[in-house]
């Protein structure tokens, strides 16, 4: 349904992946949110943005749920939103290998509109992009979150206490995620699927 603008909610990738997420979740379809890069939004530039992995059948596809035919437009955006191609999306840990590779440029990958890049903000996303594979998706850019504490010129503060080894147990990364199906956030039954 067509809105008048003083009449639309703003809304940011984060919500738009969540969701679709959880609309996917309410249908026993397996989906989680990623966080990465997106290639097609900026040319010449990884925008931070976060999509919808969902599995269809035996495979799993990225879906970006901000992605209407206005923006398919406006953007040139030459695949369907349901199936973004993995070299157009590039989840957090992808990002941060190529960069540690030497295959990406730092200068080229973060957030554009308000000049942030480099190699700190991808760390900091392979962080989110954890945390949402654990069913703990994040808010984007939240203050005293990770992306401020590893900027750069800024001091950085541990994010768990100086004698904790592991997570609390009532950490997400204890809990089975809902849609669980036999499998996990390493395998897809097939072989290894995520670094992590």
């Amino acid at each position: 349904m067509a809105r008048a603008p003083q009449n639309r909610v703003f809304c940011v990738c984060a919500g738009f992946a969540r969701v679709a997420t959880a609309v996917f979740r309410a249908h026993t379809v397996p989906a989680w949110v990623r966080v990465g890069f997106a290639s097609y939004l900026n040319s010449g530039f990884w925008e931070d943005h976060w999509v919808c992995e969902y599995r269809s059948g035996e495979t799993w596809l990225l879906l970006d749920a901000q992605l209407d035919e206005t923006a398919v437009r406006d953007f040139g955006v030459d695949f369907a939103p349901w199936d973004v191609p993995r070299d157009r999306f590039l989840d957090a840990s992808t990002a941060w290998r190529q960069l540690r590779a030497g295959e990406l440029d730092p200068s080229t990958i973060g957030l554009s509109a308000i000049g942030l890049a480099g190699a700190w903000f991808v760390a900091q996303s392979v962080l989110r992009d954890a945390a949402a594979l654990n069913n703990v998706e994040m808010l984007p850019w939240k203050p005293g979150q990770w992306a401020e504490r590893s900027a750069p010129g800024r001091t950085s503060r541990p994010i768990l206490p100086q004698s904790s080894t592991r997570w609390p147990r009532s950490s997400a990364a204890h809990r089975t995620p809902i849609w669980h199906d036999g499998f996990t956030a390493s395998t897809n039954g097939s072989g290894s699927r995520r670094p992590f």
